[in-house]
């Protein structure tokens, strides 16, 4: 019986979640909508920690239930801007934000990024690495593979650039 009252009250959080109004971020990934177990989404948060060692870009993910009627760039926006996902000497960052009720998927990439991940190379990550997992319902797999084949992407695509 506890386990019921403890899920209904999981699912009571996770809908009354304020798109527009999110909590400060403590972690790489921010799991809003409650559908990582705390290994998911501690692995989740070593691979984006892994990125950050290597590479030294800080890469942060966000899920929330659903946009309540506001656009995913200026949920996506404002929750960069108040978490301050960038290093100040590069200017740099990328905030991965997913409305899992409604599938919908945002990467907001910061100025120092933008010659690194164009709009171009973000919407091919997300098509061809997270919506289709998105779209199966499998949100673990969908990050876990953004985050494995990040650098690749970014190698590639700065090869191919020039």
């Amino acid at each position: 019986m506890l386990w019921i009252l403890a899920l209904v009250s999981n699912f009571s959080s996770a809908s009354s979640i304020d798109p527009m109004n999110l909590p400060k971020f403590e972690h790489f990934v921010n799991d809003y909508s409650n559908i990582f177990t705390e290994e998911q989404r501690l692995e989740l948060g070593m691979l984006a920690k892994n990125i950050e060692i290597n590479s030294g870009y800080q890469i942060v993910t966000v899920l929330f239930p659903h946009r309540q009627g506001n656009e995913l760039f200026d949920i996506a926006l404002k929750a960069f801007n108040e978490n301050k996902i960038w290093d100040k000497e590069r200017n740099d960052g990328l905030l991965l934000a997913i409305a899992t009720e409604e599938k919908k998927i945002r990467i907001i990439v910061w100025y120092g990024l933008e010659w690194d991940i164009p709009d171009l190379l973000a919407s091919q990550m997300i098509e061809e690495q997270i919506r289709p997992q998105v779209n199966s319902w499998n949100f673990h797999q969908a990050i876990k593979n953004f985050y494995k084949n990040f650098g690749g992407y970014v190698t590639n695509y700065e090869r191919s650039s020039f």
